[in-house]
C-alpha cells in the first residue's frame, strides 16, 4: 500500500468523490471500498483523500493546508469541466459494459460522440444529485426516480459549464420543466421566485399547492458545488418570465 497517488488515480478518485454524497463519505462506503480495491490502496487512504477534496470545495481559506497535486488535479476541474470529466471517466469506467447496453447506435466518430455526451451526462447528474443528498432542493423530495440535474444556465447557452456541477440545482421533474421555461426561479441569495405568468391561475389549488407556497422560500442548499451566483442572475435576467 502506498499513500502516494497517480495523476491517474487522482482524476478517477475526484470523480468518483463527486458523486458520493458528503455524508457519505467514510471508509464503510461500499463505492470507497471498490475504488480502494481498484487502486490497491485501504479504504481509509481513499476516505482522507476524498476529504481534502471536500475541503477545496467548501472552504478556500483551507488551501494552504491541502497537498499540491490535490490542489492540481481541483483545477483541473475547475477550469476545465468538459474535458477533465470525459477524461476521468475514462479512468474508471469498464468500456465493455458500458457500451454493450448501446450496441445499436452508429460506429465511428458519431457513436464516439454519442457515448462522450452520455458519460458527460451521467457525470453532471450525478454530481448535483449526490451534492444536493439526492433530494429536490425546492421541495425535499427524495425519490431520485423524480429528480433531475438542472442546468442553471442552458447546455445551449454556455458550452464551458455545461458539466460545472456549480452550474446544476437538484430539481423534481415539474420545477425542472417550469425552471426550464421560466416560470420559477432563484434568486442569487438563493430564494424562490414565481413568475406572473402564472397570475391568471391564482385561484387554482394545485398552482397554490406546486408554485405558491414555495415563493419567497429558500432552496435546501447543496453540501458542495453551491449555484453559482453569477449564473443565477443570468437565469434571472434571461430566462425568468418577470
Amino acid at each position: 500500500m502506498s499513500d502516494s497517488w497517480s495523476r491517474e488515480e487522482l482524476l478517477s478518485g475526484y470523480n468518483l468523490y463527486c458523486k458520493i454524497p458528503i455524508n457519505e463519505i467514510n471508509s464503510q462506503n461500499a463505492n470507497i471500498i471498490r475504488f480502494a480495491e481498484l487502486l490497491g490502496k485501504t479504504p481509509k487512504e481513499v476516505t482522507k483523500r476524498f476529504k481534502n477534496f471536500s475541503k477545496l470545495d467548501s472552504d478556500r481559506d483551507t488551501l494552504e493546508n491541502i497537498e499540491e497535486e490535490d490542489k492540481n488535479i481541483w483545477l483541473l476541474f475547475k477550469n476545465d469541466w468538459e474535458k477533465t470529466v470525459y477524461e476521468s471517466e475514462n479512468k474508471i469506467i469498464d468500456f465493455e459494459n458500458k457500451l454493450k447496453n448501446i450496441t445499436e447506435f452508429p460506429k465511428g466518430k458519431e457513436r464516439d460522440s454519442i457515448v462522450k455526451s452520455r458519460i458527460n451526462q451521467n457525470f453532471f447528474r450525478n454530481a448535483v444529485l449526490s451534492s444536493y443528498q439526492n433530494k429536490c432542493c425546492i421541495t425535499g423530495l427524495p425519490f431520485v426516480e423524480l429528480l433531475n440535474a438542472s442546468h442553471i444556465v442552458p447546455w445551449s447557452v454556455d458550452s464551458n459549464n455545461r458539466l460545472n456541477p456549480h452550474n446544476g440545482l437538484c430539481l423534481n421533474t415539474l420545477h425542472d420543466r417550469a425552471f426550464d421555461r421560466g416560470l420559477i426561479s432563484i434568486t442569487p441569495d438563493y430564494i424562490v421566485d414565481i413568475s406572473t405568468s402564472i397570475n391568471d391561475y391564482l385561484d387554482n389549488q394545485s398552482v397554490k399547492d406546486y408554485f405558491l407556497c414555495y415563493k419567497n422560500q429558500k432552496i435546501i442548499l447543496p453540501q458542495r458545488f453551491l449555484p453559482d451566483k453569477s449564473f443565477l442572475e443570468f437565469h434571472n435576467k434571461n430566462v425568468f418570465k418577470k
